[in-house]
């Protein structure tokens, strides 16, 4: 009797045995063809950047944005540290909706008052005392320059995408974004100086497992002096100028614009 129900125990054991590893291998194809239909299900977005009159310009985000009202969920809290009075780090990417924490990690009684007055995210957290952290969620896209009100060598910047679907633009100008979902996408830049601007998005339809080559265009912005008297652009390069210079070099320095039968504009130097 006693052998018998041993054969019995093992035999179970056995059988159990045998179902777990069924179970393994049947879980096992499952993930990887999981694995293999999600990476057929994306396409690869990728391109040259070509900069008029500028060989390199910095923290340049190229960024996917939906067209066929694709769902996009929120992204990841970030952290910005103030230490050693400066940001770390001082540029960001983010995905909108999502928050970062700005968090006073000096290690003296430093104190630290982040804001922005960006149109796209204005805020103002006030006073930081060491060791303390305040959260600001973000809900639009564009480019926010933040800074500190007690330090003003502080100086940090957020650029906020649509979706995870983004690269930094590499030192050579060129860019690579993976696991883009099929669908049609706009393909846009952000740019963190003022004196230039990109080309209008590029409409883009990303298809399953393969990739996609497109160039884009970064100038330089038209440039007006402006007279802020007179409420409207002046092209200087076309108006007569006389300058005065004080014979003694003391005094103002003085600039007449003759402007077409109207009194002369004097600005001082």
């Amino acid at each position: 009797m006693t052998n018998r129900i041993v054969f019995f125990l093992r035999r179970q054991r056995t059988v159990t045995g045998m179902l777990k590893i069924k179970t393994a291998i049947i879980i096992t194809a499952l993930m990887i063809f999981g694995v293999v239909i999600g990476t057929v299900q994306a396409g690869t977005v990728m391109g040259t950047i070509s900069i008029e009159g500028a060989k390199k310009l910095r923290n340049i985000i190229i960024y996917m944005e939906p067209s066929d009202g694709q769902i996009i969920q929120d992204g990841e809290s970030i952290r910005v540290i103030q230490k050693n009075s400066t940001f770390q780090p001082a540029f960001n990417v983010i995905v909108k909706g999502s928050k970062v924490d700005f968090v006073n990690n000096e290690t003296k009684n430093i104190d630290h008052n982040v804001f922005s007055l960006s149109q796209k995210g204005k805020f103002d957290i006030g006073l930081m005392s060491k060791d303390s952290s305040e959260a600001v969620l973000f809900h639009e896209v564009g480019l926010i320059k933040f800074y500190c009100s007690v330090h003003k060598s502080m100086q940090g910047v957020l650029s906020v995408v649509p979706t995870p679907y983004y690269a930094k633009l590499s030192s050579s100008n060129d860019f690579k974004i993976d696991n883009v979902p099929p669908g049609k996408w706009t393909i846009k830049a952000m740019i963190g100086h003022r004196r230039y601007t990109a080309s209008a998005g590029i409409e883009q339809t990303v298809t399953d497992g393969e990739a996609t080559n497109i160039e884009m265009i970064i100038s330089k912005k038209s440039r007006k002096k402006k007279i802020a008297s007179l409420g409207k652009p002046l092209e200087l390069a076309m108006i007569p100028v006389d300058i005065v210079i004080p014979a003694d070099g003391i005094g103002d320095i003085v600039v007449m614009l003759s402007l077409g039968g109207t009194d002369s504009q004097v600005i001082k130097q």
